[in-house]
């Protein structure tokens, strides 16, 4: 979902929030291609030693309910994006 749109309780959200309505009001009229990306959860978290590679396991266990979808993105295609 959007920054702007977080639970008030979550503080950290609230400066991307306030990061996007500063890009949105500065960038809008001008020439310059921008983007915002929020990534949620990074590929390469799940084939990393200090996270004990869950890949290599054969199967990926998050703490969250069943029915909660994750989305997942590698920094590589956030660099191919930006």
């Amino acid at each position: 979902g959007d920054a702007d749109n977080c639970p008030e309780t979550i503080e950290h959200f609230w400066s991307k929030a306030d990061v996007e309505a500063y890009m949105k009001s500065s960038f809008s009229s001008k020439t310059i291609t921008w983007s915002i990306i929020r990534p949620v959860a990074f590929f390469e978290n799940l084939d990393d030693p200090a996270n004990y590679n869950p890949l290599s396991k054969g199967a990926v266990k998050f703490l969250a309910k069943p029915d909660c979808r994750t989305k997942f993105i590698a920094t590589e295609d956030i660099g191919k994006g930006s």
